[in-house]
């Protein structure tokens, strides 16, 4: 066989004999191993000068009656007596000769090194923008929960303010109540009275409790969409701003419609976007308005994109507007057009970036001139809300554990769940609550989770462990009092004080309807 026919191939080859020894290589292979010809053809087996990272490489199939089959390309890596590396596919198959009974064989060879290299980079650079992202959003959490406890310290007195106010009519209740009950017998029109303004300012008080604390708590695990009313969002950011707005004559209107579609949304998350914006807007205006000329406004207004099933609320002040140059870079994190000292720069860019995670956005009106609007729009999606009336579960016989180290709070829980039919047990701690589960297991274990020595966390992982069919509840005042965000799987439902009647029976309809 002439073996000078292969030489104008562009692809590397070489003909090698049953020892191994490289009979023929052309130039294409030379160049890959950079090793000389005549060093590749002196009589060494080819394995003695590159080395291949499959052992099996040489080793034939065989075919019918014992015949030599060609191999199917691979992909190996190779290191030759020069030390050069790289990555190749490789497929041999037998040859045989005209003039000679000796068997060869044929090695084709295609050089991907340089893919392996780019693929390898690629990989590289995937791993590195996965871990940037991760830590990118650890970030973002950070800063979002930062600016909340900011803005929560910058409304102290309007806090303070709306608390001491249902605080007073209570005070005066009691007072007026013990006056009356150390004379007079109490007859049903006082008290009816009475009870009315009790009931209105305790409703007071949990509002706001509840606003506080959802507005503060960090996400679980990600965002808990709810259908919301903007209207609500929108008023309820006003009365968060209220003493700010107020104390700078600036007056706010609220021109949503209650009549809007709701949108999913976390509304703790969406109110701060809302705060943010007249936040934003009322400093922008305070810092313009220092001749008293303009009467302070911002107007926030609401309409429905029924064709694109979107939401649009603006925000639009009638401050000094933004400079030209400044708005390619308002919602770049840490730009600010506030002096030294006044602003993070995060503000916008947070916002921004609560907006895109409900599927929206936060853009500015392009158009310039006197005032300043900002479009916010969110995606209509249909989530169907449960009623009260869908949640039909026989309590009847449950048998419910409450742990509580507040006598108080125990009593009333009692007193709720006897009312519903349950048969129940007390623990003040989470100690005792072991006991009384190792005599008796209960259906559900209602758990308070800031207890003495054990806490409810713990309790709960101790109860998964040893009772993993008993449904858990945690009630507390917050998601986030024990080490910051908690195990899903260790609760199936979360009851938040102050609770109604109303909030315990969903409670517990989500324990004992939750997939395991």
């Amino acid at each position: 066989m002439t073996f000078e026919l292969f030489d104008p191939l562009s692809s590397p080859i070489f003909i090698f004999d049953p020892d191994h020894k490289v009979l023929y290589c052309n130039d294409a292979c030379v160049a890959l191993f950079e090793v000389p010809r005549q060093k590749l053809t002196s009589g060494t087996p080819c394995y003695d000068l590159v080395t291949f990272t499959d052992p099996e490489l040489f080793v034939m199939p065989k075919g019918e009656k014992g015949k030599d089959k060609a191999t199917k390309y691979r992909e190996v890596d190779f290191k030759s007596v020069n030390g050069k590396t790289g990555s190749v596919r490789i497929a041999i198959r037998p040859i045989s000769q005209l003039d000679a009974q000796e068997k060869l064989w044929i090695c084709y060879l295609q050089d991907v090194s340089l893919e392996a290299n780019l693929q390898k980079k690629y990989n590289q650079e995937l791993e590195k923008k996965e871990r940037f992202i991760i830590q990118l959003q650890a970030t973002q959490e950070q800063l979002i929960q930062s600016s909340k406890m900011a803005t929560i310290g910058e409304f102290t007195a309007s806090i303070s303010h709306e608390l001491n106010n249902p605080l007073a009519v209570l005070h005066s209740c009691v007072e007026d109540l013990s006056s009356i009950v150390k004379t007079e017998p109490l007859n049903k029109e006082i008290a009816s009275k009475f009870i009315g303004m009790i009931e209105r300012s305790t409703k007071k008080i949990m509002n706001l409790s509840q606003h506080l604390k959802s507005f503060s708590h960090g996400p679980l695990t990600d965002i808990h969409l709810v259908p919301t009313s903007m209207f609500d969002v929108i008023d309820s950011a006003m009365n968060f701003t209220q003493h700010l707005t107020t104390k700078r004559t600036i007056k706010v209107i609220n021109n949503v419609s209650k009549d809007l579609p709701k949108i999913p949304m976390d509304p703790s998350l969406m109110e701060q976007v809302a705060v943010n914006m007249i936040k934003n807007a009322a400093e922008a205006i305070l810092e313009a308005n220092t001749n008293k000329q303009i009467e302070p406004l911002i107007e926030i207004n609401g309409r429905y994109q029924k064709d694109l099933q979107k939401v649009v609320i603006s925000f639009k002040d009638n401050g000094p507007g933004i400079p030209p140059e400044a708005r390619k870079k308002l919602f770049t994190p840490f730009f600010t057009t506030k002096p030294i000292g006044k602003g993070t720069g995060l503000g916008l860019s947070i916002c921004q970036a609560m907006a895109v995670k409900h599927g929206g956005s936060l853009s500015l009106d392009p158009s310039s001139g006197l005032g300043t609007t900002f479009f916010l729009t969110l995606p209509v999606v249909e989530i169907k809300e449960q009623s009260a009336n869908e949640m039909t579960l026989d309590l009847a016989g449950k048998f419910i554990l409450v742990i509580d180290d507040e006598p108080l709070i125990r009593d009333i829980l009692s007193r709720y769940l006897t009312e519903m039919g349950c048969k129940i047990s007390e623990a003040e701690s989470g100690e005792q609550a072991l006991e009384l589960i190792a005599e008796n297991p209960p259906d559900l274990v209602i758990t308070d989770i800031i207890m003495h020595k054990m806490s409810g966390v713990d309790l709960a992982k101790r109860i998964r462990k040893t009772n993993p069919k008993t449904r858990i509840s945690f009630v507390s005042g917050s998601l986030n009092l024990v080490g910051g965000k908690l195990d899903r799987a260790l609760f199936d439902s979360y009851l938040t004080k102050p609770f109604t009647k109303n909030g315990l029976q969903r409670a517990i309809y989500e324990a004992f309807n939750k997939k395991a």
